[in-house]
């Protein structure tokens, strides 16, 4: 094992210990875990602003990264009373999907719309159109740290078992890169986004959607099916389906991620993690894979 791989492999043991630390509790107490992620959006979002102000000097760097932990503390406010600490009780359980999580996502939604109506306009009025691409740009970055935390406030808070649901959003990225990131290394020929990152490949691509694959063929039989009472026959089907779907959405924010580094003519979003980069290098394939979680779930637990 070479060193850089060894740097890499120490530092994901670290990620991983940090981040059970704080989600076992969150089986019991889902507040422990939404912490930390408001930590991780916060600083995530430090990074991109800071990436994307190398090509634009005039944009906020603190500024967004306030306002994507502000722009979901809304949502706490429609959390029923007494959910906050424990999550969701048994008795409610029928109605937090088809009731509360619409509060949550609506609440977000229309906090969303109206400050950055507000934020663009302001800051038209005070400096000029002139400031109206980097204003275009500060909303970019804060919706892209506030969607998925919003999603996963939801998954707690709105939708029954929620706990395995986010466990599901947080292990789908990390196993398709990582089965990506070996099999791409010993197989890997065919470029799958050469311009946009040169260490994709397609027999890459194709290892990480065997990985989750094999990944949600055991979580749906094991865990999710029997929770959802469905047939086994039903969360194979399912897990293959869906397994493809999450595969390939990971995939696409990871490439989205790097579409935004190469422009930033940078390799890394920061420091913070050795031989992984920044929080936004290894969280940017679960800000696509918390929405499309929660999508999913609604969608399971409105219509079975």
């Amino acid at each position: 094992m070479n060193s850089e791989l060894q740097i890499r492999v120490r530092t994901a043991v670290m990620i991983g210990l940090v981040m059970l630390a704080f989600l076992i509790p969150g089986y019991w107490l889902p507040f422990i875990p939404l912490l930390l992620f408001f930590v991780i959006t916060y600083l995530s979002t430090l990074e991109k602003s800071r990436a994307l102000s190398r090509r634009l000097p005039k944009l906020s760097n603190r500024g967004p990264a306030l306002a994507s932990i502000l722009l979901v503390l809304p949502m706490l406010y429609f959390i029923p009373k007494g959910w906050f600490v424990r999550g969701i009780p048994a008795k409610s359980m029928r109605v937090a999907a088809p009731i509360i999580a619409p509060r949550l996502i609506a609440a977000y939604v229309i906090v969303l719309v109206s400050v950055y109506f507000i934020w663009i306009l302001a800051a038209a009025l005070s400096k000029g159109v002139e400031q109206l691409p980097f204003s275009v740009f500060e909303v970019f970055i804060v919706l892209s740290s506030t969607v998925p935390l919003a999603a996963l406030i939801t998954l707690f808070y709105g939708i029954p078992d929620g706990f395995y649901w986010v466990l599901l959003a947080i292990f789908t990225p990390w196993i398709s890169d990582t089965f990506s990131y070996f099999v791409g290394s010993l197989f890997g020929r065919r470029k799958m986004a050469g311009k946009i990152s040169a260490k994709k490949t397609w027999e890459g691509t194709l290892g990480g959607i065997v990985g989750t694959w094999i990944f949600y063929l055991l979580y749906f039989t094991l865990l999710l099916g029997p929770k959802l009472k469905m047939s086994v026959w039903l969360s194979i089907v399912l897990a293959i389906a869906v397994g493809l779907v999450m595969s390939l959405i990971s995939t696409a924010g990871d490439l989205f991620a790097s579409a935004i580094k190469r422009w930033c003519r940078i390799k890394d979003f920061g420091s913070i993690l050795p031989g992984h980069g920044g929080l936004t290098d290894r969280f940017d394939s679960m800000s696509w894979t918390m929405p499309a979680v929660l999508i999913l779930a609604l969608l399971l637990h409105n219509f079975l």
